[in-house]
């Protein structure tokens, strides 16, 4: 079990301890209004653990056709919405729901605004990005554990090239005990 502990401030959020009997070299907040903090490799290099923050999504259907899910999201891309994440999931014989994880929720909800996009949201869930490294994720979760934080949905997928994403969906109720046990 990895021996840490974080805590918050004015500035952010700082790591004492130590993963794997290495010492890390602290956490550096980024965006702290987004609760944005990201975990530094011991050995020093540049290259990050992993970052989480907390992320806003919204739910939207499409027709499940050809060419549905391309067409909103050009006409996103056209408007100016860039997206972390999205999830594409079947609603019966005839539509699909998808999860649009935007960058800027604002800029999603004018956009949808625009193109008469039907939004249900914001709710709210977890972005981790990190190496992919042995473990990683179950640093994480093993934080939202300790705290008797049930991660009630979840899903990662690997770049192939060393780095991962991982979505964390805890109940609405729990969204803040969850933050204060990432140390966002």
């Amino acid at each position: 079990r990895p021996a840490f502990a974080f805590t918050s401030g004015a500035h952010g959020a700082t790591l004492r301890g130590s993963l794997h009997g290495r010492e890390p070299s602290g956490v550096a907040p980024q965006a702290p209004d987004l609760g944005v903090w990201q975990v530094a490799r011991a050995s020093g290099s540049a290259k990050m653990a992993y970052t989480i923050r907390r992320v806003d999504y919204f739910y939207t259907t499409v027709q499940d056709e050809p060419g549905a899910a391309y067409e909103l999201l050009t006409q996103l891309a056209d408007l100016g919405v860039n997206l972390l994440g999205l999830n594409a999931i079947p609603m019966g014989p005839d539509a699909t729901q998808l999860t649009l994880f935007p960058h800027d929720t604002n800029a999603l909800t004018h956009a949808a605004l625009h193109a008469h996009l039907v939004l249900n949201g914001p709710h709210r869930a977890f972005l981790v990005q990190g190496d992919d490294e042995m473990g990683s994720l179950a640093r994480v979760l093993a934080r939202l554990a300790e705290d008797e934080v049930n991660v009630y949905a979840s899903y990662a997928v690997a770049d192939g090239n060393g780095h991962y994403g991982n979505i964390i969906y805890v109940r609405p109720e729990h969204h803040d005990l969850a933050a204060k046990a990432l140390g966002i």
